[in-house]
């Protein structure tokens, strides 16, 4: 981690070998998190999460795409990028952007394709 908070006014955190985060929610279910480069923004609590983004779900949903941004203020990540997400009940879903709370139980995708599945 380089840290770059010292006398600037824009201060943030850099990850460039990458990022392996456990985050936990308040349940005490685990998510898991990995890319190959982070800035964390401290003023505005936003994290930019570049190459191989990789994240597993408390629920075990999955979902990769090549950058996603994280408002750790808002609880809510986004992308304008290619993404798949696997969904914990079999759904596949291929995008050209999304947003999403943290926890993917409100998710809007601006552009996909893939599998749903409905019960009746």
């Amino acid at each position: 981690m380089l840290d770059f908070t010292q006398h600037k006014d824009f201060p943030y955190y850099e990850f460039p070998k990458g990022v392996v985060l456990e985050v936990y929610d308040k349940k005490g279910g685990k998510s898991l998190v990995t890319s190959d480069y982070a800035i964390n923004y401290v003023s505005s609590k936003l994290v930019d999460l570049q190459g191989n983004v990789h994240i597993i779900t408390s629920d075990s949903t999955v979902l990769d795409a090549p950058q996603l941004f994280w408002n750790q203020r808002l609880h809510w990540v986004y992308t304008d990028n290619e993404y798949t997400i696997h969904f914990k009940n079999g759904g596949v879903n291929n995008g050209l952007g999304f947003d999403a709370n943290e926890d993917f139980t409100s998710f809007k995708s601006r552009n996909n394709s893939g599998l749903q599945v409905i019960e009746d």
